[in-house]
Formats: C-alpha cells, structure tokens, sequence
C-alpha cells in the first residue's frame, strides 16, 4: 500500500512540474546554463573559470542531457526528473526520522509546493540542490542511528558534490555540524565526522581557491529588509500568501513544542532527537545568511532551497502528530488545497524572479535581420542567450554576427567573462552599414543608466541613422544604418524627442571623440595612440569617456 500512495504522490508531482513546462521564457540564467552545457570541455572549463563555477556538478550532468536533445522543454525536463526523484528520498528520511505516515505526508507536501515546482521548471542546479541534500541528510541520519555500519565515504562524497551543484549547498554540512554539537558527546562520537567534513574541505579547495582570486559577483543582491523576510516565507510555504503560511506554522509550532517537551524530558541526548534535528537544519542556514548579509548581502530566496526539505518534514512531523488523527487530516487537507492555490497562482505569474524578455528580444532582431548585419552587445554575456535563441529557431540564419569575440554563432568560454563596456567598445570589429545595438542591463545596482550607454549609442549612431527601437524590459534593441542603405524604410529614422541644451553638450563631444577613436583601434597594430588624444589605445575610450562627460 505504501508503495501505491508513493508512486501515486509522484504521479501528481509529474503531473503539476510537466504542465505548461514552456509557458515562460527561458530567460537569462536558463541560457547560461545551457550554453556552458554546450560547450567543448576546454570552453567548459573557461566558462568555469570566467565567475561561473556556482553549479559546476549541475552543468556537467546537464551536458550529457543535452547530447540528447536540446529544446526548452527537454532541457528543463532534466529538472523535473530530479525534482519528481527526491519525493522517494523524502519520504525514505522521514520514515527513518519519525515512521511511515510522516513521511509519506512529508513527500506529499513536497509534490504540491509550488516553490518546488517553481524550480523543478527551471534549468537552474537548484532541483539537484534538494535532491542533494536530501540525500546527504539521509545518510548523515543513518550514520548516527547505525554507527557500525555507517557510510562516511558517502556522505563525504555526496556532500561535496552539493557544494559543487551550488555553494549554499556547504551550509547544509555546517547545520549536521552544529547539530552535533548540540548532542551530548557520550551519545555521539564527532571522529568520524570530522574527518569527513576535512576531507570535504580539501575536494573543495578549488573553490576557495577560485573565489579569494576572482571573487563572485554578488553586488546585485540587496540588504535583506523585513520585507524580504516575509516574501521569503510566503515563497517557501508554496505562494498561498498569510493563509497557507498561517497553516504551515501550526504543524511547525506543534513540532517546536514536541522538541521542546523531548529536551526537558531527555535533555541533550540521542534519544527523540529527530525533530530537534530538522528544526536545526531547518533554521540555522537561514539564520547564518541573515546575520552575514547585515554586513555582506547574500540573502536570496533561491539560494536557500536547502532548507525547504526540512521545512516540509518538520510541518508533516506536526501534522501527524495530532490526536484525533482526523484533525491532521483536516489540517493537512487545508495546506493541500491552499497549495493548489499557489500552485495556480504561479502558472499565471512568477512570483520568486523577474525573467528578462530575451525571446522577445531576440525574436525582434531576426525577423529584420539583413546579411552582413552586425550585433553588440552592452554586456558580452548577451551573447549567450541570443545564440540560443537563435539555435531555436526552425531555419536559423548567420546574421546578424558578433561584433565580439569571434564573430560568429559559437559560444565560448570568454562570452561568460565579464569585461568592461570601454574594453569591449576598444575591442569590437568594424561595424558594416548597419548594426544592431542590444543594450542588455545597462543601468548600474541603484537603476540609474550605465554612463558608456552614450558612448555606445554614439559609436555606433555616428554616420547613421536610428531606425529601429524597441524596449523590452531590462533589454533595449536599437537598429542603425547608414544613409546610404537601401531597402525601403529600413533607412528612415525614428523620430526623435526634442534634445535638452545639457543632453546636446554632452552628445556634440561623443560624437567628435569617438568616431576618430573607433577608425584608430581598428586600423592599429598594437602600440599606437589616438588619432584625437594622443593616448594609448588601450586607455584611449575610456578616457574619451572622463572627457566628453
């Protein structure tokens, strides 16, 4: 019989992750994943290195998916199948924690919780985060309950391979660490794990390694407010909003209080331990991000997805636990159809990021693309989506071309590098009569806009015209051409609205510096100045910059 509700809660897991898989765009983060898992392994390794080691594990099982396929719906089906895996794990360590009814309620609470489902359709690592560390706390779990045979080797390896499917992941070693401290030592022995935990820090030194060299990016994370807190919580209790946040925290309360009860009754001892151990990994990442992010922000929603196995584990200890068993079913009942609310509510809209619109973007530029067009991109990662749509597509086209890197439709390893606009402008090839301008993310953390915006626009507007325009979020598409194009109204301008004195002082400069500056890199053979300042080329754009503003 447990066997029949097991295989049916997943059905109806398969069932809410499979439905509308590709009704949201694949956004940015999406198209990184799959365009490091389409790299050559030289390239893949680059790409790694170039600040982009976070879900390493991740992207190299997603490389082998894709020799298999490489739709959205077969790439994100790579998360639903890990996703819909971890409802048996689930319901294993709940079992092995409590007994059988948690954790088949503990598996059923995971199938409807639309946070879950939310990045069980999304090719991102964090699926294979939960599944990780499901697995990872199961074993730990055993290696205390059955120390004669315990597994270390296991938990090591599965441990490290969390942290490298995103580097949250270390937190979850860290809470099995402070719960052991919170045992007494004659009741557990910290040797073995110890040595685990040492050799986990050595297979990931390279990571340490990497980040006190090139540090990750992290400035676009915001200091953690209340409101932030709340719309954590409401996230991870599925997106049923004060209700079922309100239903959740009976049965994590009743379970607080079980725990309470089992401490002044048995003190810090192995015995009744489990839900003391939940309530630990449950709570102490949590805890830990917010108390660094006073100093450091790091605080964000997703990346704490370790934490939610506990949470439904620790809310199905509670529910159990009520006597009349018929009042469970009742408050268990309520979750469940609050849950389906939130999982309505997300197939309408997101509720945890805000997708950028590359899929309308990209599709702008290649319904007008002309041959011999060429395309710059504000940030060079732009790349990367946009060639992934364009691989999309039923007949794609090779223009418009790269003014970056190599040119053509191939990603490598450098497209994941971040440059500066004035490097990448001092770097790009000659542009042709016309060229399509993407200015994707070109306003700085506070939304104020990027200051080399001008300069690109003035660049690349310098003898033609603006024809085309078109905003799409946080992506703006421009097209310009010369005068000389042909093509109908291909070569007529976009109207443009009157220019204010300051904004005309600061374009009549640009346009003056720039043009002479852009024919100057691209007829140098490396040592020569500017043909306007004087400078050498390698500073001369950026200093054009400091001037004409």
């Amino acid at each position: 019989m447990t066997a029949l509700l097991l295989a049916l809660i997943s059905l109806v897991a398969a069932s809410f992750r499979l439905h509308a898989l590709t009704a949201k765009n694949f956004w940015f983060d999406e198209c990184v994943s799959a365009g490091i898992a389409k790299l050559s392994w030289p390239q893949f390794l680059l790409a790694l290195w170039n600040q982009e080691d976070n879900m390493a594990f991740y992207y190299f099982l997603l490389h082998f998916w894709m020799r298999m396929g490489g739709s959205v719906a077969f790439i994100r089906g790579f998360s639903v199948l890990i996703s819909v895996a971890t409802l048996p794990l689930v319901y294993i360590l709940g079992k092995r924690l409590f007994d059988r009814r948690t954790g088949l309620v503990a598996a059923w609470l995971l199938a409807i919780n639309a946070y879950h489902i939310y990045y069980a359709q999304e090719a991102r690592s964090y699926a294979l985060v939960v599944l990780l560390t499901v697995l990872s706390s199961l074993i730990f779990v055993r290696n205390l309950q059955e120390p004669e045979s315990a597994k270390w080797g296991a938990y090591t390896a599965v441990s490290v391979l969390l942290i490298y499917s995103h580097f949250f992941g270390g937190l979850v070693m860290v809470a099995h660490g402070v719960f052991l401290w919170y045992l007494k030592r004659e009741d557990v022995t910290w040797q073995p794990f110890r040595k685990s935990a040492i050799r986990s820090a050595y297979l990931v030194s390279p990571v340490v390694v990497f980040l006190a060299g090139t540090g990750y990016p992290i400035l676009w994370i915001k200091r953690p407010r209340l409101e932030t807190i709340w719309n954590f919580l409401l996230a991870y209790t599925g997106n049923g909003g004060l209700r079922l946040f309100a239903l959740y925290l009976i049965p994590v309360l009743l379970a607080g209080f079980g725990a309470w009860k089992a401490w002044r009754a048995n003190g810090r001892r192995l015995d009744n331990w489990s839900r003391a151990f939940v309530l630990v990994w449950l709570i102490f990442p949590i805890l830990a991000v917010l108390v660094v992010s006073l100093a450091l922000p790091l605080f964000v929603n997703r990346y704490l997805i370790p934490c939610l196995p506990a949470l439904v584990l620790i809310a199905a200890a509670g529910i159990t636990s009520i006597r009349p068993k018929w009042l469970g079913l009742i408050l268990c009942a309520a979750i469940s159809a609050a849950s389906f609310t939130g999982i309505a509510s997300y197939y309408d809209r997101d509720f945890d990021t805000n997708r950028d619109d590359w899929l309308g973007a990209t599709s702008f530029v290649f319904d007008r693309a002309q041959p011999h067009d060429g395309v710059f991109f504000f940030h060079r990662n732009g790349h990367v989506p946009f060639e992934f749509y364009r691989s999309q597509r039923e007949f794609p086209q090779p223009w418009p071309e790269a003014l970056q890197g190599q040119g053509s439709s191939e990603v490598t390893g450098h497209d994941f590098k971040y440059r500066g606009i004035d490097r990448e402008l001092a770097a790009a090839k000659p542009a042709g009569d016309r060229v399509w301008l993407v200015l994707n993310y070109d306003a700085d953390f506070f939304g104020n806009p990027h200051h080399s915006r001008d300069t690109a626009r003035a660049m690349y507007g310098h003898g033609r015209h603006l024809i085309e325009s078109q905003d799409f979020g946080v992506i703006t598409v421009l097209l310009y051409a010369r005068d000389e194009t042909g093509g109908g109204t291909s070569a007529r301008p976009v109207p443009q609205s009157p220019m204010s004195p300051q904004r005309a002082a600061l374009k009549a400069p640009l346009l003056h510096v720039v043009k002479p500056c852009e024919e100057a890199f691209h007829s140098c053979s490396g040592g020569n100045s500017c043909a306007v300042c004087g400078r050498p080329l390698c500073h001369c754009v950026s200093d054009s910059i400091c001037e004409a503003r």
